[in-house]
């Protein structure tokens, strides 16, 4: 049970990252802030499955649906990276202005994510194979 309550911790403060700002021109003049994700139909469905997970009491149940929200997460973090700009100009996709318009803060957020990941996969290691 400790073991939950560290993997949420973690996930709360990977998802406080999503209020640094993440991509623009110029910082403190056009940002856009990790909150994009929360405009997202799926991203939001992947946070609150993640929570679901968690507080699910049956423990195969508990690790499949946690490791699909934290899989969809980092997924759409990705996809936003991609993506964010769209709104803006064309609807083309350009991984130049991608990574020209993104800040440190966006690769923080998603290494804290991905780092939550890796935790609740540690933390959830099971010697019992024969599922």
């Amino acid at each position: 049970m400790k073991k939950k309550y560290i993997v949420v911790i973690s996930l709360i403060v990977s998802l406080s990252t999503l209020f640094l700002p993440w991509f623009g021109g110029y910082k403190g003049v056009q940002d856009v802030n990790g909150i994009i994700l929360f405009q997202n139909p799926i991203a939001v469905s992947c946070i609150v499955i993640s929570f679901v997970g968690l507080l699910l009491k049956n423990e195969y149940k508990s690790k499949v649906v946690t490791q699909i929200g934290l899989l969809g997460i980092i997924a759409m973090q990705i996809y936003e990276f991609f993506n964010w700009y769209s709104f803006n100009s064309s609807f083309t996709f350009d991984l130049r202005q991608s990574m020209s318009m993104c800040y440190p803060e966006f690769y923080f957020a998603l290494l804290c994510m991905i780092g939550t990941y890796v935790l609740f996969f540690v933390t959830n290691k099971s010697d019992d194979l024969t599922f």
